[in-house]
């Protein structure tokens, strides 16, 4: 016999605090406050919003003076996954205004005002103490409201979120001004809102295309829905990748420069534009669209078969004034017309996508046709020559290790091109044959290249040692180095041992090393794809990590550090780890003591993590041994630390000592 039970299933108070660890960056946080913003403005008015970062008392404040709110309409706004807005509205899922405050701040406050009532009301959600109050629930949560003299009445809504779990750091400013332009251009284009970020306006950027190549879209799809936008084409080619289509939804950009419909190609750089997906579905934090449903499948399916599409990738590819990049190369040193435009550095991705992206192309040189192909070979020389005659075949090396000594590598394709014109009508598969033996003979003996058979354990990527691993806000950054920027590096010094200090003061000087010749560009690389998060410096000294530290908002820096050899794993193990530490200390003023340094070695060595007898091997072949004595003799503390250390705690099975796992005995 069955009976029904009815059971309370109300929420956990500790819902709107989850909902807020969802990963939002601050920017898509506070876009999503300026969702709500843009949804209340009045018809027919500029609606003026402001962000203020206040660095000092570290809060954020968002503010509009559009239509406000009214009791019912602010309780709705705090009722999790309640939302009464249009279909078009950009906010719509209900959980955008808590998630977002929530993930800023650990309290915020809501006043709010409509327009004509007279009236304020005000809701204040505090983590600690909804969490904590018992009395406090989702049946009893309070509005205030209050009645205003005539003098005072406004409308809009003031957003306030403190005990903030973000930084703020003054380049935010910039940032945000340039990702929100952006973000609200077609808005901000036309009168319908104003975004201030501070003092600074924001404006949607331009892009500077042909004249005449405009192409306008309005694909009809199944079911009534329409795709509207249109294609352009850049006046130079981007080489960085910033091209493609900007997808937006009911005005709002939802994902920026997407190769939507066509493939990432050296030849497809110069088209950019513009499509409405107003139908299509977007995930609750509105970054990017559903791309399983089948709205999504839909567009993209008839937009890659539209003849618009097809006509502008016909022109970005045979249009171009300046050609392909590496097609252009040649076509300048082989005596064709300008202009060859080269940057003096480019990124790791762009530099593989030019080279992964050059397709087999011909070039003349006097009387001689040049057939020029991109392919990579491991271990081969940068290129090699065959035929003879009127023909004759180049055949590029884009696996070379050449490739690895230049920070743009047009330079290298560019002198490939100069010999080919210079050895016109010669031997030129004789002259390249012993000049290539020549530069493999110098990029074998480079420290680039370590001498000798790989060691065992070379390519662990983390230590095995439980208890001790790579600071989890760096796994990503450690990933994206190993698969796209080096083989050879390593996370040292405080990258693993911030778990061991104990008054550590908040601020974190990672250490990356990077082989010779690589730390601008590794530097570069990551202000480039985790700016956001870390500030990167090449090679600081101690004057340039000084003026890091002394600005408030930097938390998180990395000093890549190029080493002269890097053997075993990407992440060092403990002994290295705590030397280079009072490396960086004497030599660069980190900001960390040598007492402090005392203290988490004596943790350490609590815990089975460190092995003196190697620590000390490796300070003596860095000439830090004396350094390290005087750590461990405690000429910030006690001799008896010195007696207990040396000793060290008890072996563990399979810990330290003469029984020791295989990678503590790897040289360093």
């Amino acid at each position: 016999m069955e009976k029904v039970i009815s059971v309370d299933i109300t929420p956990d108070k500790t819902l709107i605090r989850k909902i807020g660890q969802a990963g939002y960056s601050t920017a898509n946080a506070i876009a999503e406050l300026l969702d709500n913003s843009i949804d209340a403005r009045i018809e027919g008015r500029e609606e003026k919003i402001t962000v203020a970062l206040d660095f000092e008392g570290k809060r954020v404040r968002i503010r509009d003076d559009g239509r406000g709110m009214g009791r019912d309409e602010l309780a709705t706004a705090m009722t999790v996954a309640s939302s009464t807005k249009p279909a078009k509205a950009l906010g719509q899922f209900g959980i955008g205004l808590k998630s977002s405050c929530s993930s800023l701040g650990g309290r915020f406050e809501i006043r709010t005002s409509p327009e004509g009532s007279g009236r304020e009301y005000r809701a204040t959600y505090d983590e600690a103490k909804w969490e904590s109050d018992s009395s406090a629930g989702w049946s009893n949560f309070k509005i205030l409201e209050k009645r205003l003299e005539r003098a005072d009445h406004w409308h809009g809504t003031l957003i306030t979120i403190d005990k903030l779990k973000v930084p703020l750091y003054p380049n935010q400013v910039t940032k945000l001004k340039k990702s929100f332009g952006a973000r609200y251009g077609p808005y901000l284009a036309d009168g319908q809102v104003s975004i201030r970020i501070n003092s600074a306006h924001c404006r949607q950027e331009a892009h500077e295309v042909e004249k005449g190549s405009r192409v306008d879209v309005d694909i009809p799809l199944p079911g009534g829905s329409r795709i509207r936008g249109h294609l352009e084409l850049l006046k130079m080619r981007s080489i960085g990748g910033r091209y493609g289509i900007d997808l937006y939804r009911h005005d709002r950009l939802i994902r920026p420069n997407v190769k939507f419909g066509f493939p990432a190609h050296p030849n497809n750089a110069k088209m950019v534009g513009r499509l409405d997906l107003d139908h299509v579905p977007v995930n609750f934090q509105k970054n990017d669209f559903i791309t399983e449903s089948r709205e999504y499948r839909e567009a993209l399916h008839k937009f890659t078969e539209s003849a618009e599409l097809r006509g502008v990738l016909r022109a970005s590819g045979l249009r171009a004034a300046d050609g392909p990049p590496v097609e252009s190369a040649f076509g300048f040193f082989l005596g064709g017309p300008g202009p060859f435009r080269m940057a003096p550095r480019m990124g790791a991705g762009p530099a593989r996508e030019l080279l992964e992206g050059t397709g087999p192309f011909e070039a003349r040189s006097g009387g001689e046709t040049l057939g020029i192909s991109v392919k990579p070979s491991k271990g081969g020389p940068l290129y090699a020559v065959s035929g003879s005659g009127k023909r004759r075949e180049i055949v590029i090396n884009s696996g070379s290790a050449a490739f690895g000594y230049v920070k743009n590598p047009l330079f290298l394709i560019g002198l490939i091109a100069a010999e080919a014109r210079l050895m016109r009508g010669r031997a030129l598969e004789d002259f390249v044959r012993a000049r290539n033996e020549l530069v493999e003979e110098c990029l074998k003996g480079s420290a680039m290249e370590p001498k000798g058979p790989p060691r065992e354990g070379r390519e662990v990527p983390i230590p095995d040692i439980p208890g001790y691993r790579l600071e989890g806000e760096l796994v990503d950054l450690h990933d994206y180095l190993k698969e796209n920027v080096l083989k050879k590096f390593q996370f040292t010094a405080m990258s693993t041992l911030v778990p061991y200090l104990h008054n550590f003061r908040g601020k974190i000087v990672y250490t990356l090393h990077a082989p010779p010749g690589r730390g601008e560009d590794v530097a570069y690389d990551i202000n480039s794809e985790f700016g956001s998060r870390f500030v990167a410096l090449d090679r600081p000294d101690r004057k340039a990590l000084s003026l890091t530290l002394k600005n408030p908002n930097n938390y998180r820096i990395i000093a890549v550090r190029e080493y002269e050899v890097i053997r075993g794993s990407t992440v060092a193990a403990p002994e290295k780890a705590v030397i280079d530490l009072i490396r960086e200390s004497d030599s660069y003023g980190a900001p960390i003591g040598l007492t402090e340094i005392r203290r988490m070695i004596e943790t350490m060595a609590r815990l089975g993590l460190i092995d003196l007898a190697a620590a000390r091997d490796y300070a003596k072949s860095v000439k830090k041994l004396p350094r390290l004595e005087e750590v461990l003799a405690g000429r910030a503390g006690t001799e008896s630390s010195t007696a207990r250390m040396a000793t060290g705690p008890p072996r563990r099975a399979g810990g330290m000592g003469p029984g020791a796992p295989k990678w503590r005995k790897r040289p360093w």
